[in-house]
């Protein structure tokens, strides 16, 4: 049997893979009409529990604990400015929060294994975010590629499918490519 000779790990990425490149955003997460509702930048539904996108608006926040979100993790380093004090919304609104500042030499493997202890650790569906969602895509293409051995090209789908953009031909360079 062929699936007897893969490794457990292989078919989990593998189904991740096709499950994000075949179209997360039909997952319950969120419907496209309460995806849209909100003033997220580049979001993009990854998985069965996971939003990412760019820099969330303090009603964003509210708008997602209503809909039973219950951790933030931001990729957002200390000097840029979300313009409201998102930690502190955060947490008012009963709401995990966990920053992972991320700047450009922190695009590697072992903060993408950070992110998805993180991310592994909520029990609730979570927001990954940055300021455009791209390092948020950036991390889960180089965990696609360094954890789980991916080719650079599925990793950079997977990391597109997380929000990836211009950030693409550094990632691409740090995969060696």
């Amino acid at each position: 049997m062929v699936v007897a000779n893969l490794s457990i790990s292989k078919i989990v990425v593998a189904t991740f893979a096709v499950l994000c490149l075949s179209g997360c955003a039909s997952t319950k997460l969120l419907s496209q009409s309460e995806l849209a509702a909100l003033e997220l930048t580049n979001p993009q539904i990854v998985g069965s529990k996971v939003l990412t996108s760019g820099q969330p608006s303090a009603a964003d926040l509210a708008t997602l604990k209503q809909k039973g979100f219950g951790t933030i993790i931001t990729l957002r380093t200390p000097g840029e400015d979300p313009g409201f004090d998102e930690a502190a919304e955060a947490r008012g609104l009963g709401l995990t929060y966990i920053n992972i500042p991320v700047s450009m030499d922190k695009l590697d493997a072992e903060t993408a294994q950070i992110l998805r202890s993180a991310i592994a650790q909520s029990t609730t569906p979570t927001l990954v975010h940055c300021g455009s969602g791209n390092r948020v895509g950036a991390l889960y293409a180089i965990g696609a590629y360094e954890i789980d051995g991916e080719s650079v090209e599925n990793a950079l789908a997977i990391g597109r499918s997380a929000g990836l953009t211009r950030l693409e031909p550094k990632v691409r360079e740090l995969l060696g490519q």
